[in-house]
């Protein structure tokens, strides 16, 4: 009969856990940064739309121009 000990264990197990350093994933980094990038973008298109009531055909020729103009 085999007997394990358990203080042996748990060094192990806590020099393993050391070890696992948390990382930045850059492509997830490039992603989320470009998201936000994104939402400020639209949230700044909405807020100033907002201001002028939208009635944006005294300042822009449409809709699209506004919407699609920045995303090509």
């Amino acid at each position: 009969m085999a007997v394990h000990d358990d203080s042996n264990v748990q060094k192990k197990i806590s020099s393993d856990a050391l070890e696992e350093i948390p990382t930045l994933n850059v492509e997830n980094m490039q992603n989320n940064t470009r998201i936000i990038s994104y939402s400020r973008t639209f949230m700044s298109t909405i807020g100033l739309a907002a201001k002028t009531g939208f009635a944006v055909h005294s300042f822009f020729d449409s809709w699209n121009q506004i919407v699609f103009d920045g995303a090509f």
